[in-house]
């Protein structure tokens, strides 16, 4: 992957996730990525299911630029939401950036909704909730 015209890094991984700080909640916070707030304009990149290659999600700065090549030619497949699946060849190139224009949303809740939200629908999952008690000693 290419950050504004310069090498990040070369994944060896199942997949790479490129999200906004809208999908940093869904698909890529599944696959081990962080959590961006709504209003933030960053792209985020997570690996899925790494293999001695970087494990970890990035978070790129504002108006960076991604540039993603297929190195070897298998089973690529570019996903995007909504849309219908392209096959990708060896060296075919996926370019990613933010959009000029932004979602507009209506709110019906004070600035804090986001994490609010948030963490009551963390709360409800059994796994993270087990996770938690085994962490601290707690029965589950």
């Amino acid at each position: 992957a290419n950050v504004d015209g310069r090498l990040l890094t070369t994944y060896v991984a199942d997949g790479l996730i490129a999200a906004t700080p809208t999908g940093s909640t869904a698909y890529a916070l599944a696959a081990g990525g962080p959590i961006l707030p709504p209003e933030l304009r960053n792209i985020l990149l997570v690996p899925i299911a790494p293999h001695l290659s970087v494990d970890r999600g990035v978070v790129l700065s504002e108006g960076s630029s991604v540039s993603i090549t297929v190195q070897e030619d298998g089973n690529a497949v570019l996903c995007v939401d909504g849309q219908t699946p392209i096959s990708l060849a060896e060296n075919d190139r996926v370019d990613v950036r933010a959009g000029d224009y932004g979602a507009k949303f209506i709110r019906f809740g004070d600035p804090g909704y986001f994490y609010r939200n948030l963490t009551a629908h963390m709360n409800q999952n059994p796994t993270m909730v087990a996770q938690s008690a085994t962490t601290i000693g707690l029965p589950r």
